[in-house]
């Protein structure tokens, strides 16, 4: 089975026409940037339902079970933001 990571190189390889290299270093930093990617994805629609969800508790009020999803994202938020970071400072390196 290919990860996305070999995916990605060999396709730059062979459409780009990009060197093919065995380098792990290159397949690490895909691996790296589609986690991140993938983070990323994940915080911006959970940022968008919390903008929702704020913007109609304005108008409508927000019950208490709104309120602990509401939560349960901001915390989920949280998470992906710390990942992110921890993945970001492991690429530096």
């Amino acid at each position: 089975m290919i990860n996305m990571a070999q995916f990605i190189h060999k396709f730059e390889s062979r459409v780009l026409g990009m060197p093919e290299t065995d380098n792990p270093v290159n397949a690490d930093a895909y691996e790296h940037e589609s986690s991140a990617l993938s983070l990323r994805g994940e915080i911006d629609a959970l940022t968008q339902q919390q903008s929702k969800d704020l913007e109609n508790a304005t108008y409508l009020g927000m019950t208490p079970a709104l309120a602990r999803e509401f939560a349960t994202r901001r915390d989920r938020i949280c998470k992906l933001a710390e990942d992110l970071r921890q993945l970001q400072d492991a690429t530096k390196k």
